[in-house]
């Protein structure tokens, strides 16, 4: 269907093979309108010629709403290898005023954006391609806008490839490339693309940022099983530059191939068979690169993904290597194409996509027509305009509240002004207070029962990532923990408390990508008098540890206790050249000691706990009133012991104090940063590391404390007298591999315990 000499729909199907309704035109206006016939022919139909014209005047609407004026034919500025940029006149307002312009790109039917000025740049296109445009302009009426007459179509070329022929590294041969139309002859020698550096003849181009470049080889000369000819991303032109390569071989497939570091070994996956002719793509997005091979141009199999530090601006296009320097192989290369990112957008989005909340809080979502904000839009949860009390509700602006149970609900938005646009995302409500220990519970299973969001539905490259980062003053060995509906900074937030090895908590808004921080406790003093403990302190004669980077604060996950607020944790300091351990206890809304701090001290059959030697890596347990603390070492350096102590959870004082090994030493208490798990009953389990078992005769409980318990399972009862308490072994389990894998130095402590 032809309106006044240009193509505005086409009809198919028996019902609408010969009717067609035309909207959105201008009242008070003449039209006229042709119609053609084509047929089923492939790949292109044939046509019939035109219709007589039909001459149409447009009566005046009862309203006298009057659509706005027909824009100018779109004038073509500048030009690039993937862009078009387009201007034209604007369009004279109609009853209403002209909210924006439809920018068409073929004969498509649907937009390719929306912009609200007259405007545009087209992005994303392949070099060297004629394409044709035409704009609509659209009025603010509601409920549906007034669509002007189409402007006339005009063309544009983007620009033709243009590479640049080069031999890198030493070839032994000089390379040439042959340019005719449609196709590259490259000719290269040198002895490979592997190893440490390069050598081989490359026809290059640059390109900016993220894209993708696609080819198909044609033809490729055999001078070796592994000579080369396909795509390169390269990093400079110097031959031990980093590069990622999607090639073919003669007889031995095709390869994906990468340098991930300057002057650095070469790598290769090369899972399949294929030789030329066969089309190979190559894709960077950031610094990730991927190489794909099709035998049609159409369906692609990724063949690998790799990581490779690239400057921002690469060193893109066709490389050979004969494998054999002195001699050219010979490849031929057809349908060459670069394409950045497009960026043309959705015609409606809704952002975020996917969203998690509390039941009760707030979600705030935006619509976006084509790219731009709009606020002419209708909203719903689950099919229901407004929402409800059980899905939840959302108002004109996009502000979804969370129900009081929990689930998963679709929030939709419609445009108001084009029906037909909508859009969905997914809300995941959920009923957590927080996350108060380290995995999640006393048994430690680290199960997450109250997840509504994260689905394999949801979880996708495209809808899942970071959402931010906040930066900390040192590393993060302890488990993050979270507290939802917080009193705190004068209103009610969801908060993350941070603890790093620089002793230093923070309290961070858990959903503000800005980093709003609460309050931040430093135990590290600017003067120096109080610091971190250098792992240089931890020496076995002139041996640094190196079990962990630089410096030992916070290692151990805290333990809040919801109930009062409050967050127990150690912190490791060097005092006037002396280790000191100290038990904490902070006000969660200010970050204020609750009470003095503990120095941790013990002695026990003899044994004294030592500040320095000892490693606070396992999680902290909170169960009856007790904080529970335990230890191992750094690198087994020196004596230590695997220590279990329990302090009164409001004075801080020392309930009791247990040591696994107290005759023989070693018996570390690790857990990779586990916590005890306890059961109903208020009983501690643990493992234990490498270190002597000595009580041989397996009596439960155990007639005398002096039993060393290395390589064991343990069961830890608490009984207390008054404001003491005796921790003692209540059962264990000791595997008969004990003393080879102590031995060895292997640890059964080396995973924390589920309960």
């Amino acid at each position: 269907v032809y309106r006044n000499g240009l193509q505005v729909q086409t009809v198919t199907g028996s019902a609408a093979s010969n009717s067609f309704t035309d909207t959105g035109l201008a009242p008070s206006t003449a039209y006229s309108y042709t119609v053609a016939a084509y047929d089923s022919a492939l790949p292109t139909p044939l046509v019939s010629a035109p219709s007589s014209p039909a001459a149409v005047a447009v009566t005046a609407s009862a309203g006298g709403t009057i659509a706005p004026g027909q824009p100018g034919t779109p004038t073509v500025g500048a030009t690039t290898l993937t862009s078009v940029s387009l201007t034209w006149t604007a369009a004279a307002p109609g009853s209403n005023p002209v909210a924006g312009y439809f920018v068409y790109r073929g004969s498509a039917t649907t937009p390719i954006a929306a912009v609200t000025s007259p405007a545009f740049t087209d992005i994303g296109l392949t070099s060297g391609t004629t394409y044709s445009y035409r704009v609509v302009a659209y009025d603010n009426s509601t409920p549906s806008a007034l669509l002007s007459l189409s402007s006339a179509s005009v063309t544009a070329t983007t620009t033709a490839d243009v590479l640049t022929d080069v031999d890198v590294g030493t070839t032994g041969a000089g390379g040439s490339a042959v340019a005719t139309a449609g196709s590259y002859s490259i000719a290269g020698s040198g002895a490979d693309i592997w190893g440490t550096l390069d050598a081989f003849n490359y026809d290059y181009e640059t390109l900016s940022g993220d894209g993708t470049v696609t080819v198909y080889v044609a033809s490729q000369s055999n001078t070796n099983a592994w000579a080369k000819a396909g795509l390169m991303f390269r990093d400079t032109l110097a031959p031990g530059a980093t590069q990622a390569s999607m090639v073919l071989t003669p007889s031995s497939g095709a390869a994906f191939q990468y340098r991930a570091t300057t002057g650095a070994a070469s790598f290769s996956v090369h899972p399949n068979t294929v030789a030329a002719p066969y089309w190979l793509r190559l894709t960077r997005a950031g610094n990730s690169f991927t190489g794909y091979v099709s035998a049609d141009g159409t369906t692609w199999t990724a063949v690998a993904t790799a990581t490779v530090p690239m400057a921002a601006t690469a060193y893109i296009g066709l490389a050979v290597t004969s494998h054999s320097a002195g001699i050219l192989s010979t490849a031929v290369f057809r349908s060459y194409s670069v394409t950045s990112p497009a960026a043309n957008y959705a015609p409606l989005a809704v952002s975020p996509r996917n969203a998690s909340t509390l039941a009760g809080q707030t979600v705030q979502y935006s619509a976006a027509l084509y790219g731009a904000t709009t606020s002419a839009v209708t909203w719903t949860v689950d099919g229901a305009i407004g929402g409800s009390a059980t899905t939840g509700t959302i108002s004109a602006t996009g502000l979804y509240t969370a129900p009081a149970t929990p689930g998963t609900h679709t929030v939709g938005v419609a445009s108001t002004s084009f029906p037909a646009l909508s859009a969905t995302a997914t809300v995941g409500v959920t009923d957590v207070t927080g996350v108060y220990t380290y995995h999640g519970d006393a048994a430690r299973d680290g199960q997450y029962t109250h997840e509504y969001a994260l689905s394999p539905q949801t979880v996708s490259q495209a809808t899942f990532g970071k959402l931010f980062s906040c930066a900390v003053d040192g590393e993060v060995y302890a488990q993050p923990l979270y507290v939802a509906n917080l009193t705190i900074g004068g209103g009610v937030h969801n908060v993350v408390f941070v603890a790093t090895m620089h002793d230093t908590v923070y309290a961070f808004d858990a959903d503000s990508p800005t980093c709003v921080q609460y309050w931040k406790t430093a135990y590290v003093t600017g003067d120096g008098t109080v610091t971190s403990v250098p792992n240089t302190d931890i020496v076995s004669g002139t041996v640094v540890c190196t079990d962990i980077n630089t410096e030992y604060g916070i290692t151990g996950t805290p333990v809040i206790d919801p109930t009062t607020n409050t967050l127990y944790f150690v912190a490791k300091t060097k005092e006037a050249g002396v280790a000191v351990q100290r038990l904490h206890a902070l006000d969660l809304t200010s970050g204020a000691e609750r009470v003095t701090p503990v120095v941790i001290t013990a002695s026990l059959s003899g044994k004294a706990f030592n500040p320095l030697w000892e490693n606070q890596r396992a999680g902290l347990a909170l169960s009856n009133g007790q904080v529970y603390v335990a230890w191992a070492s750094h690198c087994d350096y020196n004596t230590w012991y695997g220590w279990v102590m329990a302090y009164d959870a409001q004075a801080l004082t020392q309930t009791a104090v247990f040591n696994d090994a107290p005759t023989n030493g070693s018996g570390g208490i690790w857990m990779s940063g586990g916590a005890p798990a306890v059961d109903s009953g208020g009983n501690l389990y643990v493992t234990t590391g490498n270190g002597p078992f000595t009580y041989s005769t397996a009596v439960v409980p155990p007639l005398a404390p002096t039993a060393d318990y290395g390589e064991s399972y343990l069961k830890l009862s608490l009984t207390k007298s008054g404001s003491k308490g005796t921790l003692a072994v209540a059962d264990f389990y000791t595997p008969s591999q004990n003393a080879a894998w102590t031995a060895a130095d292997l640890d059964l402590s080396a995973s924390g315990v589920v309960v």
